[in-house]
C-alpha cells in the first residue's frame, strides 16, 4: 500500500489507463462471445425450420453445446466485469478526492 501512495500522478493515471485498457478488453471479448451465442441459437432454428432434425445433426449438437458454454462464460465474465467496473469506480473516487 505505502508503495502505491508514493507513486507521482502521471505514474498513477497510467495504472490507470492500464486497467481501464484491461477492463475494455473483457468487454469486447465478452460482446464476442454474445454474438457467437445469437449466430449459435439462428442457426439451429434455421435448421429447425427447414425440416433438419436438430438432434441428430453432429454439427448442430456441437452448436447447442457451444452455445449452453458461451452462457456460462457470459455469466462469468459479466459477474467479473461488474466486479472489475466497482473497482475502477472506487479509484476514481478515491483519487479524486
Amino acid at each position: 500500500m505505502k508503495a502505491k501512495e508514493k507513486l507521482t500522478k502521471d505514474q498513477k493515471d497510467r495504472i490507470f489507463q492500464v486497467e481501464l485498457e484491461r477492463f475494455r478488453m473483457f468487454e469486447r471479448w465478452e460482446r464476442t462471445l454474445f454474438y457467437w451465442l445469437i449466430a449459435t441459437l439462428v442457426s439451429i432454428i434455421y435448421l429447425s425450420l427447414q425440416g433438419v432434425n436438430v438432434l441428430k445433426v453432429r454439427v448442430t449438437e456441437w452448436l447447442f453445446i457451444l452455445s449452453i458454454l458461451l452462457i456460462i462464460g457470459e455469466l462469468i465474465i459479466n459477474r467479473f466485469l461488474n466486479i472489475k467496473k466497482d473497482d475502477l469506480i472506487e479509484k476514481i473516487k478515491k483519487d479524486s478526492w
